[in-house]
């Protein structure tokens, strides 16, 4: 059988997972150095896409805790099958057992973890940078497309998938880019605001509780023959209202909080030793996902915003 149907049977028959698609090196040659395919793997021809849906009933969960005052406890059911267990147990174990089936046919081949990794602190402790994006990656696959909310957000999931990427040096046959109908549409995302929310702009903006998209900063990303554009972020903001707003319900950035090192500090200020130990409990789990979660993103109905 050929490589490519081998590995594509086995992630989506045998494995039970969703999304599978394979991008050349060179639709990340705009990347910035450093994090390109070749530049982590010697020799690399190939990137690997997989990706697992966030269950309906996961999303469902979440909101209930933030939107209809549940209690919170039952975010845990996000905390685990929307992040940790979808991301480090299943995830990350396809893209190794992957791996593996390419080097023991003679290939080399990175897993890129698909959550956790290392990241690198820049601009004066305000910054965050991996060392791969399994988002770009899925887009350079052709499972997904960019959104405003900065995701990768598929025909049939929107932005409710994980992603994980397999570097290897197994030159497989390329998937074409996405090139169906527009899966973000802040057009009707706004009005979708508008009559939900009474503001008229792309609900992930209008539900992110500390504003941290910068949109009057807009980036370009260029995979492929494709160009896509998507706001800034300021990082500090989300990272306090993921790790840290969404289990002491602290939503308001405090001033003392400029860099991911203040972060740290303000919690541990707060001395409330259940924070605490949910912080060490959930490493860099995600208690937030409003950017996730109420997106109408592929469908754009309003019953599937809270």
């Amino acid at each position: 059988m050929d490589l490519k149907k081998r590995l594509r049977k086995f992630v989506l028959k045998e494995q039970k997972l969703d999304f599978f698609g394979v991008a050349p090196v060179d639709r990340f040659k705009y990347a910035p150095e450093g994090h390109r395919p070749e530049d982590l793997l010697a020799g690399a021809k190939s990137v690997i896409s997989i990706g697992a849906r966030i269950l309906k009933g996961v999303r469902e969960a979440a909101l209930k805790v933030q939107y209809e005052g549940f209690p919170r406890y039952l975010i845990y059911s996000y905390l685990w099958y929307g992040y940790s267990v979808l991301n480090w147990l299943i995830l990350d174990r396809i893209a190794y057992l992957v791996a593996n089936l390419l080097e023991r046919r003679g290939y080399a081949a990175l897993p890129i973890p698909s959550s956790g990794a290392e990241w690198k602190i820049e601009e004066g402790g305000t910054r965050v940078f991996g060392q791969f994006s399994n988002r770009h990656a899925a887009v350079a696959a052709g499972l997904a497309e960019f959104g405003l909310n900065r995701l990768a957000l598929n025909p049939i999931t929107g932005p409710r998938a994980r992603w994980v990427s397999v570097i290897t040096t197994a030159e497989l046959e390329p998937d074409p880019l996405y090139d169906g109908p527009r899966i973000c549409r802040p057009d009707v995302c706004s009005k979708l605001c508008k009559e939900k929310f009474g503001a008229q702009r792309p609900i992930c903006h209008h539900a992110c509780p500390v504003n941290a998209f910068l949109t009057n900063r807009m980036k370009e990303v260029i995979i492929g023959d494709k160009v896509y554009h998507y706001p800034d972020m300021d990082m500090v903001k989300c990272a306090w209202v993921s790790a840290s707003g969404s289990i002491s319900n602290i939503v308001v950035v405090p001033e003392n909080v400029k860099t991911f090192e203040d972060i740290g500090k303000e919690i541990a200020r707060h001395g409330d030793p259940i924070v605490q130990w949910e912080m060490r409990f959930a490493h860099r789990a995600n208690y937030c996902g409003r950017c996730v979660n109420l997106c109408p993103s592929p469908n754009f109905e309003i019953s599937s915003i809270v």
